[in-house]
């Protein structure tokens, strides 16, 4: 089972600290970097489908590029995928992203929300949690996962819903918490 339908993960939805991020943003392009550095932040850990490359694919919208490049002249990055299988079309896949967006893309044997990808990045990355940050577009994906071990998270909206119809359904249920709780 996916470590994101256990009890332990699906009780975050009800518990504002864990599900909320940090920051909220509608572009990737809008997170102030002078505030990131302001946080003592070191290094940043990216999701990827949905919030560099569209939905498994290799497609990079031109906007993402331009800032991702900006963020590496700051910051120490990488990204995380859940697409772990290792096939060939990922490793296909995964040459092409990182040579598209110049950073390495980590992957573990576990899924976000569990810890053990976002310690591999900061491993990586050689950053704490302290002063690494994660960057994604799902609030059970990469901001539950973060919350719970003591990372930074911003939340941004998705490139594009052509996600599959679970994410949507997900999606939508998060949206909807995402309202309650702001308000």
């Amino acid at each position: 089972m996916h470590d994101a339908f256990k009890w332990e993960y699906i009780k975050c939805f009800f518990i504002k600290k864990y599900f909320m991020p940090d920051e909220y943003y509608k572009y990737l392009s809008e997170i102030n970097i002078k505030d990131l550095k302001r946080i003592s932040i070191a290094g940043i850990i990216f999701d990827i489908d949905q919030t560099l490359a569209l939905y498994r694919t290799t497609k990079i919208p031109k906007h993402i590029g331009k800032t991702v490049k900006n963020f590496k002249k700051h910051f120490r990055v990488c990204a995380v995928s859940n697409y772990n299988a290792d096939t060939k079309e990922r490793r296909k896949r995964d040459r092409e992203l990182t040579k598209k967006l110049g950073i390495r893309i980590i992957h573990t044997k576990r899924k976000k929300p569990h810890p053990e990808p976002y310690i591999k990045c900061m491993k990586y990355l050689r950053t704490s949690i302290d002063n690494t940050v994660i960057i994604g577009n799902s609030h059970i994906g990469d901001v539950i996962g973060a919350k719970k071990i003591g990372l930074y998270a911003i939340l941004v909206k998705p490139l594009k819903e052509q996600s599959p119809f679970h994410i949507k359904i997900i999606n939508f249920f998060e949206n909807l918490l995402f309202w309650i709780y702001k308000s």
